[in-house]
């Protein structure tokens, strides 16, 4: 999945390295929060999101991509991207927190990513939306979106904290939060929880599953607890004096 080249500096910074056609790669992670480096040869290009660029060298130009557009526009995608042309370096670093992750296109194997979508991909690799309506209960009804993607080249992809990769022999089981999920290559089914919010996907080798650290809607979940324990305290609090 990933390129064999890789080294530790110390315990808060880990370097990984690759190499695609026509440029090179470099993930560097500090603390919470990752950055990868690409480095562009002459008219070779890479496709991402122009929100998560943090830097370029003059050489760098960039454009729309039109084909993708339509595609957000028809398909609703809010992986909304650009083509980056070299020569020069790009430095990306996803939105929130977390982990990056280069999957390897062989033109054989295909991969699906999660709704955060990727961060990058070289411009040989083949992207498609998927949605995946899941009836929760007869009321309510969720459609959650996936990417397909093929071709050779590479996959940058995020991760909402840390990463952990499961190798998953012929017929082993592995059930996963929705939430969790990142990246994965094998069959799977997903399937309602009785109580109607939670949805798990049934995995079943061969193949491999990246899963991530923090799940968003929990997190979401925590962020307004927070926000009404806070107004709470605040409100308590207008009925005690100053000490003045």
């Amino acid at each position: 999945m990933t390129s064999p080249s890789q080294t530790t500096k110390d315990d808060f910074t880990i370097r990984l390295g690759g190499r695609f056609h026509g440029g090179s790669y470099k993930i560097t992670r500090h603390g919470p929060s990752a950055f990868l480096s690409i480095t562009l040869a002459d008219d070779a290009s890479l496709v991402a999101n122009q929100d998560d660029m943090v830097a370029k060298s003059h050489g760098i130009v960039y454009k729309e991509n039109f084909r993708f557009k339509l595609r957000k526009l028809l398909n609703d995608d809010p992986f909304f991207e650009y083509s980056f042309i070299g020569p020069g370096e790009l430095l990306l670093a996803p939105s929130i927190w977390g982990d990056i992750v280069p999957i390897h296109l062989d033109g054989k194997t295909e991969w699906t990513i999660g709704k955060n979508g990727p961060l990058a991909m070289t411009d040989k690799v083949v992207k498609e939306t998927r949605s995946q309506p899941i009836f929760q209960n007869l009321l309510h009804r969720e459609a959650i979106f996936v990417y397909r993607v093929s071709g050779i080249g590479v996959v940058f992809v995020p991760s909402l904290g840390s990463m952990q990769q499961h190798e998953l022999k012929k017929d082993d089981i592995l059930v996963v939060n929705n939430g969790s999920l990142v990246a994965w290559n094998c069959r799977y089914e997903m399937k309602d929880t009785d109580t109607g919010d939670s949805i798990f996907c049934h995995f079943e080798g061969p193949g491999v599953v990246i899963t991530q650290g923090l799940n968003a809607l929990t997190l979401l979940k925590w962020s307004w607890n927070y926000k009404e324990t806070k107004e709470n305290i605040e409100e308590t609090m207008k009925d005690y004096p100053n000490d003045e």
